[in-house]
Formats: structure tokens, C-alpha cells, sequence
């Protein structure tokens, strides 16, 4: 076999090849689930193809390739129409037929040249020059969209004027069109042997360079614009040339030497390995802060908001930050923010500024535009408009429900675009906006959205180290609480039992003080007592055996203390309503039973307060109590909830309902709820608690019961759960 010498057409040939198989793989390791990214593969590889069999087949002489290269050259021209169509989406009926006509023209001589026929001249110039019909689609698209038939206006070509040629030159696809036409034009004429070596190769150079564009249009449709674009290739072929020199200097004074040229070869791989892709990101920032004033404003913003995010102890400092950095960008409001309370449980509104404030005070962290980010671990802004176009090249009914449901989830918020914060691959919270579009100088895309990303994440890191703090703080605390009960219970009991005895003797002897005022010792010794009890309670863990309980059996023996101990001068309307067909509930019967009676005891209370102050109040007072359950094949979700419509709780206070020692009754001690929230989570649930000032207020208690494993470790294994306040698994 006789190997020709290589010349420029070749070496062209065999960089286009190299380039567009990287692409291919690039942009198919990016969603395998998308249609225009499998539509770019496509193309990419069959370019490939194309490149690097016609230089096998020239340079080595094998017959077989140069068939490959002419099947290759067949299939051009319907890659290119479905890669267009995956793109821009033309309509009309002109390009379906050039569609058509591709397939059918590559299905009818692909045969034909696979069994050889292809010496016969017709059917060879007919492959050779096939990729023509390329050129009139891209003809066909841009007069199109010059007179807006794209989306058809039912408009002809004998109503095209000059400015709409001129203002379609202005488009953003119109670099699509002229590269694709003039590649075309150009890449043809490798046959045509008067135009020599030269022109071909230049073609070949620039349809790598057109492919490696097409690259990052179909990655950030939404976010490329022209200037970060050449950022891009300046980075990346900036990167290259750095690796070369790396390998050149470290393999070039050693290729007599077959051991040192291994071993240099392999150390400049891992130079190129380790240090490719942070020179790369230093590139962008050089070019960006030279050739890219409006991106260096946007750096100089961000910086002084993240030093103002170092001076803020609270998420309403983050959310006021943020708010005056996205104006300062974006030069718009943001609609709402959401941020994950410090339970990490749900999501909580910390700004809404729709008309009526009508959006939801907490997210589930099951929100569909939280998983969409939580599925792609990574930052990323959501576009209504990407989020549309994603609906239509994503393929499989799982990924299609997935896009609707994150682009309905986006727009149930009143908003275009959202931002998240996260931190570790974890999403703490999000932003959302509605702009009419891109600001200032980016109007023909959202390319200044990558641009946030250093912002929001020193937010989601400030959010975390707010998290870490507040739990390291809150440790400490039950920990010098835990230290601090049981002496402090010694000190207070033995005294009070003195008091007790000795008030108790006191009664039985005549000529001793009145009644009245023993019993008033006597009550006040038993109600500091109980102050003491609940203290107690609440500082050590919680120990007890977990057992398979009927929570109706639970409820019923605690209405019945409460209806026993009810006082006469306010007669309560108790409605009772219990799930039927409920599984057992996994928990410690006695902990849940005392939730229910001090949530019963506090809407009491409420009910007592209201009806003494307002006596003219309509309706008569009310308690609601009601028990459900959500089941699968695993999980039972219990739900207790106790409703009344008493005097609530102040706006102000709700966020304060569960931290011990604060109350706002007269008699209260401050420990019931937090007592309640620590039982709950120590069932792996939790307290929730909604209340409107003068309306009434709701006490949801909610815990799961994980069927499978409690009835193997409980039953089968007879294990003991030690319930200290952490999760039950």
C-alpha cells in the first residue's frame, strides 16, 4: 500500500475530521435527552466522517473509504435540513419539500454506491454536489425571516424591500445562514480541480471554526450572543495553543529517547489535564474585562455586593442585597424570593412584590423548579422562553413532563425568569423576575446571565454559613440548657415541697391562716412545679419504646381529658373527624397524646381569651380536630391537625412560636410548642403552625411512618427505637 505525501488539503481535512468528532461527543455528553443537541451530534459526526475518510482514502488509496466519503457527502444535506429545523423551527411548505427531497435523493444513491455504481459520472457528480441543496434551504430561511414567514405572515417574495434584507442582515441567525452557505459553496469544490488546493483547505479550516460556533448556540441558546462567542474561541484555541507549547517543550529534546518520551508525553498530559480548564476561565475574564466594558461593570457591581454580603447576620440582609444587586444589573425587580428555613424542610417567602402579595408563603422542596435545578446539581437561570423551546427537542414523555411542570411552576409565580442559590449541589433558595427582555447592550440575548453567577453563589455560601451558625448556636444552648436542668430542678423542688408540706399542715389547724390563702400557696407551689416539669421535658432526649399505635385510640383518650377538664363558663363546639382504614402509626403513643393535649390546651386558651374580650363575637367558639393519612407502598404520612377560631396569634409572633421561653400569655411558660416541635421531629416530623389575629389559628403535627422497615426492625428484630431528638430511619 503507497502512502501519498500530505498537503494543505489533506491536513484540513484531518483537522475538520479531529474537530467535529470532539464536538459530536461534546454536545452529545450534554443531554442525550435533547433534540437539538442529538440533531448538532448528527451533523458533527457526520462531518466527521465525511473529512476523515476522504483524507484516509486519498492518502492511503482505499477504495472502501472513498465510498464512505461519498455516502457521507450524501447525507449533508439531510443532517443539515433536520439540524435547521431542530434550530430555527422553520413552516412553510417549501422547506419540507427540501427536506424531502434530501432524504429521498440520499436514500436512492446511497445504494448505488455502496454496490459501486458510483463510476458511473451522473450518479458521482450527483453525490458529489448534493450538499446544494444546503444553499437553497439557508436561501429559503433567511428571506423567510426577513419577511417574517418564519412564523408566516402570509407574505410573498414580491413584497420584499430593501430594509427588510438590511434588517434581517441584523438578526442574530443571519451568521447562521451566511456561514452555512458560504461553507457549502465552499467545501464543494474539493472536486472541482481548477480551483486547486487552497481554496478547499480554506474551506475546511472555516467549517471547523462555523462548527465550533454552532457549539455554543445550541448549548446557550438563550445566552450566546456574538461577544462572548468569540470570548469562547479566543479562550479555547488560547488553551490549545498552550498545551502544544506544554508538550512541545517537554517532548521535543527527547524524541531519541523512547522511555524520557513516554514519560514527558504523560507529563504533559497531566499539565494539560490539571491546568487546561482554569486557564481557559482566565482567558475569558482577560478578554471580557478588555473587550467587554459592560462585563466588567457587571464585575465591579458584584463585588460590592458580595462585600456587602459579608457584613449581613440574617436572610432579610441577603434578600435586601440581592434585591439592589439584580436592579443595578438587570435594571429590574425582582418579583419574589424564596429561601430554605433553617430546617432545611421547606422553602419560605421572604419578598413577593405581585399586586395582592397572592403567592405561596412556603414551597415544598418537591417544587418542580426547585428539582429542576436539583436534577442538574449545577447553576443555571430558567427562561420561560428556554423552557418553551425546551418542550419541543426534548425527547421521552418523562423529560417532556419534567420541562412543562418546572416551565408552569415558573410562570405559577408571575415570573420570566428565575435564579437560584446553591451551594455544595444544594439549592437553599431562588429568585424570580419577570423582564421584558435582555438590558442595555445585550438585547439579542441573555447573555449577561451567566455573568450573576459568581453573586448568587457568595449568596448561597452566605445562606449556608447563616444555617451553620445558627445550628452550632442553638447546640450550645440545649447543651448549657441540658447542663443547667438538672441542677436547677434540685434546687428549685426541695424548696417547693417544703413550702407544699408545710402549707398542707398548716390547713389542718383551726387557728392557723385562712383557707383561702393555704390554697393559694398551695396552687402556686403546684404551678411552679409544673414549670419546672416542662423544663425538664424539654432539655433532656426523649427516651421510650416506639410501637405500632391506632392514632384514633390516641385522639378519642385525649379529647376525653380535655372535655373532662373544659370549663363550664365557655362551652366549646369540638368537631372530631378521623380517616377511616388508617395503617398503625410507628411512634411513642404517650409523646404524640401529650402534643395533641397541650395543642387542645393552648386552643382553649385562645378560645377563652377571644370570647372574654369580645362577647358580642359572632358564632360560638370552635375547635376542629381531624386526623388523615397519605400512603404508599413504604410511607405512611400522618396528619393531625387542631383548628379554632379564637383570638390567634400576631403576625410578628409566628415566627417566634417555637423558640423556648417565648409566649405571650399571661400564664404560659414558653416551653409547650417548642416541646411539641422537639416530639415531632424526634418522630422524623414536624410542627407547623398558621395563624391570622383575630381569625383563629391551625396546629398541624405531621410524621412519617415507614411501613417496611419499622415492621421488620420492630416486630421481627422486637428492637427498641431511642427516640433524642433525631430523625427516626
Amino acid at each position: 500500500m503507497e502512502i501519498a505525501p500530505i498537503n494543505l488539503l489533506f491536513e484540513s481535512a484531518l483537522i475538520v475530521g479531529s474537530v467535529c468528532l470532539s464536538l459530536s461527543v461534546l454536545v452529545l455528553a450534554h443531554g442525550l435527552g435533547h433534540k437539538l443537541h442529538l440533531a448538532y451530534s448528527a451533523l458533527a459526526f457526520n462531518i466527521s466522517v465525511w473529512a476523515l475518510s476522504f483524507f484516509i482514502s486519498e492518502v492511503l488509496g482505499l477504495r472502501a473509504f472513498e465510498s464512505i466519503h461519498i455516502i457521507a457527502n450524501l447525507l449533508l444535506a439531510p443532517t443539515s435540513m433536520y439540524f435547521m429545523k431542530s434550530l430555527l423551527r422553520p413552516q412553510g411548505a417549501f422547506f419540507q419539500w427540501l427536506t424531502r427531497i434530501s432524504f429521498l435523493l440520499a436514500l436512492l444513491l446511497i445504494p448505488l454506491v455502496t454496490f459501486g455504481l458510483d463510476r458511473h459520472t451522473w450518479i458521482r457528480d450527483a453525490s458529489y454536489f448534493s450538499p446544494g441543496l444546503i444553499i437553497f434551504a439557508v436561501l429559503y430561511l433567511y428571506l423567510s425571516e426577513a419577511l417574517g414567514m418564519v412564523n408566516p405572515r402570509n407574505a410573498s417574495l414580491s413584497k420584499l424591500r430593501r430594509k427588510d434584507f438590511i434588517s434581517a442582515l441584523r438578526r442574530r441567525n443571519m451568521g447562521i445562514y451566511l456561514g452555512g452557505t458560504i461553507l457549502t459553496v465552499i467545501c464543494s469544490q474539493n472536486r472541482v480541480s481548477i480551483l486547486g488546493e487552497v481554496i478547499p483547505s480554506i474551506g475546511n479550516f472555516l467549517l471547523a471554526v462555523y462548527m465550533f460556533f454552532l457549539k455554543d448556540i445550541v448549548l446557550q441558546q438563550e445566552y450566546a450572543s456574538l461577544r462572548r462567542l468569540v470570548g469562547a474561541a479566543l479562550a479555547d484555541n488560547g488553551a490549545a495553543v498552550a498545551v502544544m507549547l506544554v508538550f512541545l517543550i517537554t517532548t521535543v529534546w527527547v524524541r531519541d529517547d523512547p522511555v524520557l518520551f513516554v514519560l514527558n508525553t504523560f507529563l504533559a498530559a497531566y499539565i494539560a489535564t490539571m491546568s487546561i480548564a482554569p486557564f481557559r476561565k482566565l482567558l475569558v475574564t482577560a478578554y471580557e474585562r478588555v473587550f467587554f466594558k459592560e462585563a466588567k461593570r457587571l464585575e465591579i457591581s458584584a463585588s460590592k455586593a458580595v462585600q456587602e454580603l459579608a457584613t449581613v447576620f440574617d436572610r432579610k440582609s441577603i434578600v435586601s442585597v440581592t434585591k439592589d444587586y439584580l436592579r443595578r444589573s438587570l435594571y429590574t425587580r425582582i418579583v419574589s424570593l424564596y429561601l430554605l428555613d433553617e430546617e432545611g424542610k421547606q422553602f419560605v417567602k421572604f419578598y413577593d412584590a405581585t399586586v395582592e402579595h397572592t403567592l405561596p408563603q412556603t414551597l415544598s422542596l418537591a417544587y418542580p423548579l426547585v428539582q429542576h435545578w436539583q436534577r442538574s446539581r449545577d447553576w443555571k437561570p430558567v427562561l420561560v422562553s428556554e423552557m418553551e423551546a425546551a418542550s419541543d427537542y426534548v425527547t421521552g414523555a418523562a423529560r417532556s413532563v419534567a420541562v412543562h411542570l418546572t416551565l408552569e411552576s415558573l410562570q405559577r409565580l408571575d415570573s420570566s425568569l428565575a435564579l437560584p442559590f446553591i451551594h455544595e449541589r444544594r439549592v437553599l433558595g431562588f429568585c424570580t423576575l419577570a423582564p421584558k427582555g435582555p438590558p442595555g447592550p445585550w438585547r439579542s440575548s441573555w447573555g449577561i446571565l451567566p455573568l450573576l453567577e459568581p453573586f448568587f453563589r457568595k449568596s448561597a455560601q452566605a445562606i449556608n454559613d447563616l444555617d451553620v451558625y445558627s445550628q452550632l448556636r442553638e447546640k450550645d444552648r440545649l447543651a448549657v440548657l441540658g447542663e443547667m436542668s438538672a441542677g436547677l430542678a434540685h434546687e428549685i423542688r426541695n424548696p417547693l415541697g417544703a413550702i407544699k408540706g408545710a402549707a398542707q399542715v398548716m390547713k389542718t389547724h383551726r387557728d392557723d391562716p385562712p383557707e383561702s390563702m393555704v390554697d393559694i400557696i398551695i396552687e402556686e407551689v403546684d404551678r411552679l412545679d409544673g414549670v419546672v416539669t416542662q423544663f425538664l421535658n424539654y432539655s433532656k432526649p426523649f427516651k421510650g419504646e416506639s410501637r405500632f399505635t391506632d392514632l384514633r385510640v390516641v385522639i378519642e383518650s385525649a379529647i376525653r381529658r380535655f372535655n373532662r377538664q373544659r370549663n363550664r363558663d365557655l362551652e366549646i363546639e369540638l368537631e372530631l373527624h378521623l380517616a377511616e382504614e388508617l395503617p398503625p402509626a410507628f411512634c411513642q403513643p404517650d409523646l404524640i397524646s401529650q402534643v395533641i393535649s397541650n395543642l387542645l390546651d393552648n386552643a382553649r386558651e385562645a378560645l377563652r381569651e377571644a370570647w372574654a374580650k369580645n362577647n358580642s363575637k359572632d358564632g360560638s367558639p370552635k375547635l376542629h380536630v381531624t386526623l388523615e393519612a397519605e400512603n404508599n407502598s413504604q410511607v405512611s404520612l400522618f396528619t393531625i391537625t387542631v383548628q379554632d377560631n379564637g383570638i390567634g396569634i400576631k403576625k410578628e409572633y409566628l415566627d417566634k412560636v417555637f423558640i423556648p421561653f417565648f409566649t405571650s400569655s399571661k400564664n404560659g411558660t414558653g416551653l409547650g410548642l417548642p416541646i411539641c416541635q422537639r416530639i415531632a421531629e424526634a418522630h422524623g416530623g414536624r410542627m407547623e403552625i398558621n395563624s391570622d389575629k383575630n381569625r383563629g389559628t391551625t396546629a398541624v403535627l405531621r410524621f412519617p411512618s415507614r411501613l417496611e422497615k419499622e415492621m421488620s426492625d420492630g416486630l421481627m428484630k422486637g428492637m427498641t427505637v431511642q427516640l433524642k431528638g433525631v430523625t427516626v430511619q
